[in-house]
């Protein structure tokens, strides 16, 4: 027969699914009536949208829009023109088992974009994308905890602490704040490009809510009149949003943010554009982590019949950390005209990858200049960044975005001094097998011991534990100890009583 058992339940998320994917996308677009030929092309700024995410017949289905602005010069004219291009970009992931209610995390991630010139009137934008994509679905842990009253069963009972994923949330907000342009700077007459983003700094539990609080920036490059250097100002704010979840989880969270869209505006003045207004859309996904103190039958045993134990080793995460790798790299980039004046410097940074004792994150650097006769250009640097990163074997990674904060730009001989300080967030888990008793077969027909077995018994200890001990011999921990007080169990003799 069944022993009857004492279960426990914890209401949690497994993770059922996870991809990634790389692609190209690309797109031509044709110059307007209105714009004059392209000459050269100077730079080329991009960012990518979410638009869609969605489970439907077993396939992930992820949607997003790529945005470009291309600055170029014209023939015989010094002044940047601004050309935006747009192209949409999708990823398709088979997920054998998926149900439309599970919870999907989307992130979408441009490593680098170029724009190559076709013909004067004609340019061709190629963009290397990444998509990755998690999948979660609500699920339940459920364990022993001891017998039911009456039953005849002896219990290893353990403790431990344990981290599970307790909910997966989702939140789309926006951020709108208007930045006024320093009075000593000059007025903005156009807005040549403008890059934009938000980052979670601190996560807080109170009660069922979680308190997300971060930095939004932006960063725009514009002209102030006719001829003279692009102007670079940057500006910051602080934003917080509230995500409801489960008042247990123990306010660990992990939360990426995604822009589904971005609009920036130039507010007129009485001497032309002194600030400008920012509205960006953002969707925030939360993976929550609750974490628990739990006691759980490991195993048993009874003193009277044979019994059969059935247990289920079960993976779990005993503990949660943040860390953030952190690395500056230090280049020259060769210009071929001597630099006058550096503008700007921006990177667009790839997925991290972990290998071996490091992870690896391309990074696509740009670094725009004044030439020496006073034309503007620009430096583009492919690099692949190695951060050191040692892991205990038993544990797992979940990769953060990289970000790459206020890149530094100096003119040197033969081009330009470029410093650029990298992070990323890694969070560790580190994995632990539980054996959790899952169920007791008492067979009622046999004794658990022969009916000439002695009742006392002399062995050494030899390192055992009690209750391997116990189990072997048909005795309890309860009679070991008492039959050995003060007793090494290392290794010296021990009387044994059988249970009756």
């Amino acid at each position: 027969m069944e022993a009857k058992l004492k279960r426990e339940h914890i209401d949690c998320c497994c993770l059922v699914y996870t991809g990634t994917q790389n692609r190209e996308e690309t797109a031509e677009s044709v110059v307007p009536d209105t714009m004059p030929d392209v000459a050269r092309v100077v730079d080329t700024s991009t960012a990518i949208y979410l638009r869609s995410k969605t489970i439907q017949d077993a396939k992930i289905l992820v949607e997003g829009n790529i945005q470009a602005t291309v600055l170029y010069l014209a023939e015989g004219d010094e002044t940047l023109y601004r050309l935006d291009m747009a192209t949409g970009c999708s990823f398709s992931f088979d997920g054998d088992g998926l149900e439309e209610d599970d919870f999907l995390v989307a992130l979408l991630h441009i490593n680098t974009a170029d724009v190559r010139l076709l013909n004067p009137r004609k340019l061709l934008l190629r963009a290397d994308v990444t998509g990755s994509v998690s999948v979660y679905r609500r699920d339940g842990l459920e364990y022993s905890v001891q017998p039911e009253e009456g039953e005849p069963l002896q219990m290893l009972a353990l403790e431990k602490t344990i981290h599970y994923v307790s909910s997966v949330q989702e939140k789309t907000f926006v951020i709108a704040e208007e930045f006024s342009i320093p009075p000593a700077r000059p007025a903005l007459s156009c807005l040549l490009r403008y890059r934009a983003g938000a980052a979670v700094e601190d996560t807080k539990q109170v009660g069922e809510k979680v308190i997300l609080q971060g930095t939004a920036w932006l960063e725009i490059l514009y002209a102030a009149g006719e001829g003279g250097a692009p102007i670079r100002e940057t500006f910051t704010t602080g934003f917080s949003q509230i995500l409801d979840a489960p008042a247990e989880q123990g306010g660990f969270q992990s939360v990426t943010l995604m822009q589904t869209s971005c609009y920036v505006e130039p507010l007129p003045g009485a001497y032309g554009a002194n600030s400008v207004s920012l509205e960006m859309h953002l969707t925030a996904q939360s993976v929550c982590r609750g974490q628990r103190e739990i006691r759980y039958m490991a195993d048993a045993y009874s003193t009277r019949w044979a019994c059969t134990v059935e247990t289920v080793p079960t993976g779990m995460v005993s503990a949660c950390r943040n860390v953030t790798l952190r690395e500056t790299a230090r280049e020259l980039l060769e210009t071929p005209e001597a630099v006058g004046e550096p503008v700007a410097c921006y990177a667009d940074v790839g997925t991290p990858v972990r290998e071996d004792g490091c992870v690896r994150v391309p990074v696509c650097v740009h670094a725009m200049y004044m030439t020496d006769r006073g034309a503007a250009s620009c430096a583009v640097r492919r690099l692949n960044m190695e951060l050191p990163f040692d892991m205990p074997d038993s544990a797992v990674c979940e990769m953060g975005e990289a970000v790459c904060h206020d890149p530094y730009l100096s003119a040197a001989a033969g081009g330009l001094e470029l410093r650029l300080p990298l992070e990323v967030r890694v969070t560790i888990c580190d994995m632990e097998k539980l054996n959790f008793v899952r169920s007791v077969e008492l067979d009622t027909d046999t004794p658990a011991v022969g009916s000439g077995a002695p009742s006392l018994v002399v062995v050494r200890g030899g390192g055992n534990s009690v209750w391997t001990l116990a189990k072997k011999y048909c005795s309890t921990p309860a009679l070991i100890e008492a039959a050995n007080p003060g007793a090494s169990f290392s290794g010296g003799l021990l009387l044994i009583p059988r249970a009756r």
